[in-house]
C-alpha cells in the first residue's frame, strides 16, 4: 500500500470518532441542550368592560319596545304598614281648609284630565256610615249607580263627570249616588275636614244628586265591598239586588261609564 492510500485510510477511520465528539457543524465544545418548549397553550379570558354609562344604567326597554325616559325609575307606591292608619291618604299639599265658596276652582290632585268649571250653586252633602250609604242605594226602588271615589284617586276624578252625564241622560229613571271615602280613620283628619274640597269638586261638575262623605274608615269600606282599591262602582237593579260591581282589578279593570256602566244600565232599564 502506498503512502497516499495509507493516509486516506487513516483519515476515513478517524472521521466517525471526530463527528461523535463535536457534533455536526459544531465547535469542539458540546452544544447545550435547548429548553423544552411546551406545546400547551394557555387560554386567556377576555372580558369586555361596559362603558360607565352602560353599566350604571339598566335596560330601560319594555317588552313592548317602548323606551322609558332617561333617569331613575320611579319607586312603586308603598302600602301602609299600620292598618290603624287607614289604607288611603291625601297628598300632603292638599289644602283641606280652603273654602268651597271660592269663585275659582282649583284642579284636583292626581292624574286626571278633567277640567273643573266653577259653579255658583253648591251641592248638598250628607254624612253616613258605609252600611247606610249602601242601604240607600239598594232601597231606592230604581236602577241605582253608586260611585265610590276619593280626592286622591285620579281615575275617580276623571270618570266622575260621566256619572253626572249618565244621570242627566236617564233622568228620573236612574238614581246616581256619590260616596267619598277619603276618611281613613285618623283622628287628625275627621270626615268633616274633607268637606270643603269635596264640595268644591262636586259643585264644579254639577253633581246634583245624593252625595255622601262616608264616616266609615276607607279600609273597612274596601273590606265590606271586597275590593283592594278604587275606583269602584256598584250597580243595583230596581229590586235592590247588586247587578254588577266594577273595580280596577280583574275582568272589570279599566272600566269606564261609556263602555261598561251605561250599557249595563240600559240593559237593566229594558
Amino acid at each position: 500500500m502506498d503512502r497516499l492510500s495509507f493516509s486516506r485510510s487513516i483519515r476515513y477511520a478517524l472521521l466517525p470518532a471526530v463527528m461523535m465528539v463535536g457534533g455536526c457543524g459544531s465547535s469542539s465544545s458540546p452544544t447545550p441542550e435547548a429548553p423544552e418548549v411546551s406545546t400547551e397553550t394557555t387560554e386567556v379570558e377576555v372580558v369586555e368592560e361596559a362603558s360607565p354609562r352602560e353599566s350604571a344604567r339598566p335596560n330601560l326597554k319594555t317588552p313592548g319596545g317602548f323606551a322609558l325616559p332617561e333617569g331613575d325609575l320611579p319607586e312603586a307606591p308603598v302600602k301602609r304598614n299600620n292598618p290603624g292608619e287607614g289604607g288611603m291618604s291625601l297628598p300632603d299639599d292638599l289644602d283641606l281648609g280652603s273654602s268651597a265658596e271660592s269663585s275659582s276652582v282649583s284642579e284636583p290632585t292626581g292624574d286626571t284630565s278633567t277640567n273643573l268649571v266653577a259653579s255658583s250653586k253648591k251641592v248638598a252633602i250628607e254624612y253616613a256610615a258605609w252600611d247606610k250609604v249602601r242601604e240607600t242605594a239598594a232601597k231606592s226602588g230604581k236602577v241605582t249607580v253608586l260611585d265610590v271615589w276619593s280626592l286622591a284617586c285620579g281615575p275617580c276624578l276623571k270618570e266622575f263627570p260621566n256619572l253626572v252625564a249618565m244621570q242627566k241622560r236617564f233622568g228620573d229613571k236612574v238614581v246616581a249616588i256619590g260616596a267619598n271615602v277619603d276618611f281613613d280613620g285618623r283622628k287628625s283628619r275627621p270626615p268633616e275636614s274633607y268637606e270643603p274640597k269635596v264640595t268644591e269638586f262636586l259643585t264644579s261638575v254639577e253633581a246634583k244628586f245624593d252625595n255622601f262623605i262616608v264616616q266609615t274608615p276607607s279600609d273597612e269600606v274596601f273590606e265590606a265591598i271586597g275590593i283592594g282599591s278604587i275606583p269602584a262602582v256598584l250597580v243595583f237593579d230596581a229590586e235592590g239586588k247588586l247587578a254588577k260591581q266594577f273595580s280596577d282589578v280583574g275582568e272589570t279593570a279599566g272600566f269606564t261609564y261609556e263602555a261598561d256602566i251605561v250599557p249595563l244600565v240600559e240593559k237593566l232599564l229594558n
